[in-house]
């Protein structure tokens, strides 16, 4: 445990332990978002009947004129077939009836008082059934319409909604359990803690966390005692996919995390990792459980959660994992050393395919870091500025 790894070297640990999670059979109102675990084949055609595209007429076989005979509005039947000189009124997304020829918009036909259609000379033009969407016509018996590994999004829903699944198989988001550690921390809305702070990154954290997909269960604030973190941590190990702690990955007297993690039976991958703000991190795996310690400082807990623990989510989900990665042009300096590689919060704008990229809140303070942030600026080590024009490294956030 003493090499300092580089951040893929990390994250290649912890992928390497990030097996997606078995799949589930779930309600399709709850699988927006759930990589499909099941290849789909249509059971029945789509639509299921040749239904009118417009509000007009439905005609019968050819005759010297037309007479109305019915009315058949959408979510209706029309009960009999059309003979021959006949016509039903029929309304968008009704089903067309039997024998019926072709479907007339409403424009090109003029209804007399007796019930006869005067139809325009314009109709000769129309091609036939050009007004009818025939059965099967978007998906037919058979048809494989969606693959395994298909990220469910809101037309894949509407899809399988379509054909009649009421449940799919997927696989789930992930468990995870999330703790700030620190003495000094507080919750929000516990004045009886007195002059602690309040344990931002939990928020920040738990924000990602289901944005990203997961299920989160926030833990109590755990103070800086080895028992207190073995005792607050032990029990999601047997429950949680991913186990997060916020706080006491440094190297200092109370920060625990590596020892209270070794100390619950679990196998470090790695306790710091070469990259700056928060190489302090420790990833670790206890069975099918993966743990990860973030540090304290805010910038740095929000660049390791979308560094590392993100793209864990991402897999255990079963998802590609990212981050992904582009280039583009600095424009604007960066004036700051880099005793090591950094990855530094910025604003993108893709300009016509090409990217630019400027720092924000440099200077600003930790907690302020992030905001207004759509990439991390991945910058090699170096004393000298980097000059606008530059072309840079970035991960989309």
């Amino acid at each position: 445990m003493n090499a300092l790894l580089s951040w893929e070297e990390g994250l290649s640990l912890l992928l390497k332990e990030a097996a997606p999670l078995p799949p589930r059979k779930v309600p399709l109102r709850q699988a927006a978002g759930r990589v499909l675990a099941e290849e789909i084949v249509a059971g029945a055609p789509f639509p299921p009947f040749a239904r009118s595209l417009v509000d007009g007429y439905a005609l019968g076989p050819a005759a010297a004129g037309y007479r109305l005979v019915g009315e058949v509005p959408a979510g209706s039947r029309y009960p009999g077939s059309l003979a021959a000189g006949e016509a039903v009124r029929i309304f968008t997304g009704a089903p067309v009836p039997p024998g019926t020829v072709t479907v007339l918009p409403q424009e090109v036909v003029e209804l007399g008082e007796d019930g006869r259609l005067g139809i325009l000379p314009e109709t000769a033009n129309l091609p036939a059934r050009g007004y009818v969407q025939e059965a099967g016509s978007e998906v037919r018996v058979g048809e494989k319409v969606l693959e395994v590994g298909k990220v469910l999004g809101p037309a894949e829903i509407g899809l399988l909604s379509a054909l009649g699944r009421e449940e799919v198989w997927v696989h789930p988001g992930p468990r995870v359990a999330l703790a700030a550690v620190g003495s000094e921390l507080k919750e929000l809305g516990n004045p009886a803690e007195g002059e602690g702070l309040v344990a931002s990154n939990l928020y920040a954290l738990e924000a990602g966390f289901r944005l990203a997909g997961a299920e989160v269960n926030v833990l109590a604030v755990l103070p800086d005692r080895m028992e207190a973190l073995a005792e607050g941590l032990e029990p999601w190990l047997k429950k949680a996919d991913l186990v997060v702690t916020t706080g006491g990955a440094g190297g200092g007297d109370y920060d625990l995390a590596a020892r209270s993690f070794r100390g619950l039976g679990a196998r470090l991958l790695f306790t710091r990792l070469n990259y700056r703000p928060g190489g302090g991190v420790i990833g670790a795996a206890r069975g099918r459980t993966l743990l990860l310690g973030l540090p304290g400082t805010p910038s740095a807990a929000l660049a390791g959660f979308y560094l590392l623990a993100r793209p864990v989510v991402e897999a255990l989900g079963g998802k590609p994992p990212g981050p992904r990665r582009c280039r583009g042009k600095l424009e604007r300096p960066v004036v700051r050393e880099r005793r090591t590689r950094t990855f530094l919060f910025a604003a993108a704008e893709n300009d016509g395919g090409f990217w630019r990229v400027a720092p924000v809140n440099e200077g600003r303070g930790p907690l302020l870091a992030g905001l207004g942030a759509g990439v991390l600026l991945d910058l090699p080590a170096g004393k000298e500025p980097i000059a606008p024009g530059t072309e840079i490294d970035f991960i989309l956030l």
